[in-house]
């Protein structure tokens, strides 16, 4: 009986994270194009070495953009092997 519902849970979670994408989607449609970045900011590191609070205190100002709080939606879609 657990399997089961850890297994559907599991399914489930899978579901959520491969339809984010899609779902953004069409509100790129919507929603004005920024166009390219002219300096982009590119934050990697480790977990847990401080890279939220980094993209927290650069989200703070008007002139910063980001994908997401993290990118693994994009990775996932893009580049996560099938």
């Amino acid at each position: 009986m657990k399997t089961n519902r850890a297994w559907r849970i599991r399914r489930l979670v899978w579901r959520v994270r491969r339809s984010g994408p899609r779902i953004a989607r069409p509100l790129s449609r919507v929603l004005p194009d920024p166009g390219p970045p002219e300096k982009p900011i590119l934050v990697v590191g480790c977990p847990r070495s401080g890279t939220s609070l980094l993209l927290q205190a650069l989200l703070a100002s008007s002139d910063v953009r980001s994908v997401q709080s993290e990118g693994h939606i994009l990775w996932d879609e893009f580049h996560h092997p099938r």
